[in-house]
């Protein structure tokens, strides 16, 4: 790590310090996003687009069960590693770096076996039917299956950010999506001429080079490979920071495990609740509103899924930043600075999200048109902008201050604030609303937009009170 990166992050200028650091961070998390994005709009153009949709929908989610593993036990090793290198203490943050990735490895092989077998009846749990349900299926078992990749890509993009790092993450991921989209192409397509005229090029390379057309799968597969080809550099990379000690050093022994995993526990169940809301609501859409011949409900919630899920990540880029600073910081022992770079880091982020929200309600129509010409899903699609979109400045606050409290350590306190706002409020509401009253679909998205408001409401409370400040990382 440079001496530049480390006087901004130690005692540079704070609020510039947190913009320059953050802006690379929110990109690097936005193109994290963009893998499952440039998967939709490319599915989305096929003949069966509009119900092809609707497996990314399922299929995606469920898929982020898993890796919400990999980030929980990232966000452990991060409030190790950043904390260790604000004391200067190289050769424990090298350890907590090697270990924690060869334990994700290892984690990651197990859950893609276990997805094989499992992924048709979960897929069936959640209410797919027919033709959305079989290829629903197939998709899971590919892109579960290469979880590995995913889980060390995104460990070793968060701990070059611990270190200070932050445009080679973003380079790195930036890499991985454009190889992402030229696979896509030529796998979901092959040598089929109906691509539409943007994607044209596809098909006679596709067709010169002997691939397939594998229609909807193809786009896990491409996922999959991108992520695997972007692991190799990215660990390089890593070893440049934190020389790769011994073979017997590097593996992860019981003690290890057991402190990463009392960090990163709480930041799994964490990240495993958010994506249970979505679960949650995509489940009442699929039996409520969706049936075997009309499936456009949950298509459309697909689509909009995937906007939330990018403004999210833009909002976890900030809270990256934010869990460095403060991690750093408290390190150093300079508890007030920790404080105000994760305030600053939440406001930009509210900020930024602020923005989108608006520019995805006004532009509600074109947004989603890029994902599918079906006039059936864009009307459900832009109802759920112009209701939700509001909330998106609440969304980036809450996000960035549980990353934050994350950077000290104190993950628990994020898991109840989640827990609370999904099993205490949306998902009742949501539950016995919709399955008891027959609320209307926008009612449903309603419910969302209210929970971003009352989780942002309880993480500034509970970052304001500084309790994360006395939390002990060894």
């Amino acid at each position: 790590m440079g001496s530049g990166q480390r006087y901004e992050i130690l005692d540079g200028r704070l609020l510039r310090g947190v913009a320059r650091f953050g802006l690379p961070l929110s990109v690097g998390m936005a193109l994290h996003s963009l893998f499952n994005v440039v998967d939709m709009v490319i599915v989305g153009h096929l003949a069966e687009g509009g119900r092809a949709l609707g497996v990314l929908a399922l299929a995606d989610l469920l898929s982020m069960l898993a890796t919400v593993v990999a980030m929980g036990m990232s966000n452990a090793a991060v409030a190790v590693i950043s904390r260790k290198v604000g004391e200067g203490d190289r050769q424990r943050a090298t350890e907590a770096c090697w270990r924690s990735l060869t334990l994700l490895a290892g984690i990651g092989i197990m859950l893609g076996l276990a997805a094989v077998l499992l992924a048709r009846p979960v897929i069936v749990a959640m209410g797919a039917q027919g033709w959305l349900r079989d290829e629903a299926t197939q998709y899971l078992r590919v892109i579960m299956g290469g979880t590995v990749t995913a889980f060390v890509l995104v460990h070793a993009t968060s701990a070059l950010r611990a270190a200070g790092h932050s445009y080679t993450p973003t380079l790195l991921l930036f890499g991985a999506n454009s190889l992402n989209l030229l696979l896509a192409v030529l796998f979901v397509y092959g040598p089929d001429r109906s691509a539409p005229a943007l994607l044209s090029w596809g098909p006679p390379v596709a067709e010169a080079l002997g691939i397939p057309r594998m229609g909807v799968v193809g786009a896990a597969w491409a996922t999959v490979v991108a992520r695997g080809v972007a692991c190799v550099p990215a660990v390089l990379l890593l070893g440049r920071d934190f020389s790769l000690p011994r073979l017997r050093t590097a593996l992860p022994n019981a003690m290890e495990s057991r402190q990463l995993a009392s960090i990163a526990w709480p930041s799994s169940a964490q990240y495993a609740v958010r994506v249970a809301g979505s679960l949650v609501l995509l489940s009442v859409v699929g039996h409520a509103f969706t049936s075997a011949e009309d499936s456009s409900a949950l298509s459309a919630m697909g689509v909009c899924v995937r906007l939330d899920t990018i403004a999210l990540f833009i909002a976890l880029g900030w809270g990256s930043a934010a869990a460095t600073f403060v991690g750093q910081n408290l390190g150093a022992g300079q508890f007030e600075r920790a404080t105000r770079s994760g305030w600053y880091a939440a406001f930009i982020s509210a900020g930024a999200l602020l923005a989108i929200g608006v520019l995805f309600m006004v532009f509600s129509g074109q947004v989603t048109g890029l994902f599918t010409p079906d006039e059936t899903v864009g009307p459900v699609s832009q109802r759920y902008l112009l209701i939700v979109g509001p909330s998106y400045a609440a969304l980036g606050l809450a996000a960035a201050l549980s990353c934050a409290l994350a950077g000290a350590g104190e993950t628990l306190v994020s898991l109840r604030i989640d827990a609370a706002v999904l099993f205490g409020f949306q998902t009742p509401l949501l539950l016995l609303l919709a399955g008891l009253f027959g609320l209307p679909l926008a009612g449903c998205f309603a419910l969302v937009s209210a929970a971003n408001f009352v989780s942002a409401g309880l993480y500034a409370f509970a970052f304001s009170r500084g309790r994360w400040q006395h939390r002990r990382v060894r």
